[in-house]
């Protein structure tokens, strides 16, 4: 992070230096005012891609997550009851989706001939993140009141918009990000400028409420292992060493879904795997569409990694402390 003015060739070879270490873990960002070229950063510098600082630490602490976050892509489940909100539902993800969001809205993201819930399972788990229009007759729907107590169960990010003062969702284990929104009574929709600030208010948020399941998995981890007495130690880039009875396990606790590059990250971009005993791939797998579930099973095998859902996870921890195959 710089103010603009040039850097001076010591910064340049120590942030050399770290990526060479890092290798593929390693993300270098420089972060300028908005004003300063990129010819006040170190020539090998130059040609990345560039944060500008506007001032706002919370704002910048969010773009920065985005971008560092494993699996980037921005994913969001629409949840709403079709009756009261559909005019509404239709303008946000339109407009979600011309910024680079993947939104699942079930008039547009049903798969004809798959089982209505175990599909909407699949995508609450891909999803990762819900985004809640609470509306005055949302009670009556047994399906979004599905949806969100899925949502909360496994710790999902949630966030709502609550239209025209709707009653608020009931209390639950996991309060939603909120913020009003009044639609206009002749469409159901939002203004033009309204919808700016309802689409800029997800962006900033989306973020910190995406990652809620990981962090979920992660004190899940660290609790079992202090309560269990295994040795913890956080390695970076996600991933936890645990020891016990001479044994080592490397532990990867996204949350999601496993997928390829999850995998990858376990079996190959460490040097030093073959030091431990197991390595485990802890998500929410068990919402896999049935091929994509064949298929991380067989590449797990190859990779001899273990899969554990969240509720298998505390099970084979207090295996490993006692000396049993995790």
């Amino acid at each position: 992070m710089t103010d603009g003015t040039s850097l001076n060739n010591h910064v340049e070879q120590f942030a050399l230096d770290w990526k060479q270490q890092a290798g593929i873990n390693g993300i270098i960002i420089p972060v300028l005012p908005p004003s300063a070229g990129g010819s006040s950063l170190p020539k090998s510098l130059q040609s990345m891609n560039r944060l500008a600082d506007v001032g706002n630490a919370a704002w910048l602490a969010t773009d920065i997550l985005r971008w560092i976050q494993v699996g980037a892509e921005r994913k969001l489940f629409l949840s709403y009851r079709r009756d009261d909100t559909k005019n509404l539902a239709d303008q946000i993800h339109h407009a979600l989706v011309q910024r680079g969001y993947r939104v699942y809205l079930d008039r547009f993201s049903g798969t004809p001939g798959r089982f209505f819930p175990q599909e909407i399972a699949e995508e609450l788990a891909d999803k990762g993140c819900v985004l809640l229009l609470e509306s005055p007759n949302l009670a009556k729907s047994r399906w979004t009141r599905w949806e969100i107590a899925f949502a909360r169960h496994y710790h999902l990010g949630l966030m709502a918009l609550n239209v025209d003062g709707a009653p608020l969702l009931p209390a639950g284990p996991q309060s939603p990000d909120r913020m009003n929104v009044r639609t206009q009574p002749s469409s159901g929709e939002l203004s033009i400028s309204d919808l700016g600030t309802v689409i800029d208010f997800i962006a900033r948020r989306y973020t910190i409420n995406s990652i809620a399941r990981r962090v979920f998995y992660e004190e899940l981890l660290r609790k079992t292992s202090q309560s269990k007495g295994v040795g913890f130690q956080e390695l970076g880039n996600g991933t936890y060493a645990l020891s016990a009875r001479g044994k080592t396990a490397l532990v990867y606790p996204s949350g999601r879904p496993g997928n390829l590059s999850e995998l990858h990250n376990i079996a190959l971009t460490y040097s030093f795997k073959s030091t431990f005993d197991f390595r485990i791939l802890a998500g929410q797998h068990q919402h896999l569409p049935p091929r994509a579930n064949q298929e991380l099973d067989w590449l797990a095998q190859l990779a001899i990694v273990l899969l554990r859902g969240p509720y298998q996870l505390p099970g084979s921890i207090h295996n490993f402390a006692n000396g049993v195959n995790p």
